[in-house]
């Protein structure tokens, strides 16, 4: 059985409907029994309500799962107590993380894992999967590379939690792959114009990207760069923290306006792109460029895909990524979406 954690939140709602519909019939599972009343009404499922402060709810609640999907954000505070339950239950964890630090702690759990024949793979969304299946492609067309860039833009509305996690990360320093170590260093201090869509993009050194470091267990390329487009004036508040330190109250208070995310036409108009390019010491060099529907319902169709691969028993225990675990062309087949190779 699979069970969705947060399925009343935004992008667990629309994870949820792409389960149902995919006739995954998921138990909806949230700390609050109203909103998710609604959802498991509206899709005809079994509910649970529990709290993640409570281990002996969580492991009742877990008693007969094989795969968790947790969708509940902040990850950095839901993740530790669902995958505790997952590591005692022997249940598959899964969830729709994208920031270093998250996949970072999943990723210290991995020995454990292994050794209860558990699959932990943190960020089966938007957030990790088809940039891990980029990097996958051009580690496959450049076996030596030592350097990888990756880059993402998202046309469309942002949902009201993507936003504010953003806002709380304005000054927050990051990271960046370089020998093979993860080095810290501030946003935006590096910038790319990329073409994607229709025009080039101007895209910025995200250095929370969770790429960082699933793209380098997946391929053990040295190097590697994340670049994020940022609207204006985020990435010149990322190079000044002492100034958004004092924008970021007006910024949450703009957010708090705005609505929870994207629905209807609004959603099925957006689009995602990604952008990888590596090379190697020997002038060997590759890029590729993938094209898809909106980040929302990309994630739908990874997060559904993934859960629907663990179901059936295709979950190699310990720490995993998409690509890592599945290689990268079940991606590039995914209704809606489209995959360009040439050279940088």
């Amino acid at each position: 059985m699979l069970l969705i954690y947060g399925a009343s939140g935004y992008a667990g709602g629309i994870v949820a409907r792409a389960a149902a519909e995919a006739g995954l019939a998921p138990i909806l599972a949230g700390r609050r029994a109203e909103p998710l009343e609604d959802r498991v009404a509206e899709l005809d499922v079994e509910g649970r309500v529990f709290s993640l402060d409570d281990p002996a709810a969580i492991d009742e609640a877990l008693r007969g799962v094989s795969v968790v999907l947790n969708a509940a954000a902040p990850f950095a505070v839901t993740q530790a107590p669902l995958l505790r339950g997952c590591l005692t239950a022997g249940a598959t964890y899964l969830d729709l993380a994208g920031e270093v630090p998250e996949l970072a702690s999943a990723h210290a759990r991995g020995a454990q894992a292994r050794a209860r024949g558990v699959m932990l793979m943190p960020g089966v969304g938007f957030n990790v999967v088809p940039t891990d299946a980029v990097a996958w492609l051009m580690h496959r067309r450049v076996p030596d590379a030592r350097r990888l860039r990756l880059a993402y833009y998202m046309r469309g509305r942002f949902s009201r939690g993507a936003l504010g996690t953003l806002i709380a990360d304005l000054d927050r320093p990051g990271v960046v792959r370089v020998r093979g170590e993860l080095c810290p260093e501030r946003a935006a201090i590096r910038s790319l114009d990329v073409p994607l869509g229709d025009d080039a993009v101007h895209l910025v050194s995200n250095p929370w990207r969770a790429d960082l470091l699933s793209a380098f267990v997946t391929t053990g390329i040295p190097d590697i760069e994340v670049y994020s487009h940022f609207p204006a004036p985020l990435p010149g508040l990322m190079r000044r923290p002492h100034l958004a330190h004092f924008a970021r109250a007006a910024f949450r208070q703009a957010v708090r306006l705005l609505p929870e995310g994207p629905t209807g036409a609004t959603l099925d108009e957006g689009a995602s792109y990604v952008w990888g390019a590596a090379e190697d010491d020997y002038d060997g060099r590759a890029s590729a460029r993938l094209t898809g529907p909106s980040a929302y319902r990309f994630t739908a169709l990874t997060a559904v895909a993934i859960a629907r691969r663990a179901l059936s028993g295709d979950a190699p225990p310990g720490f995993q990524t998409p690509a890592g675990a599945y290689g990268g062309q079940w991606v590039f087949e995914l209704p809606g979406v489209t995959l360009e190779e040439g050279t940088p």
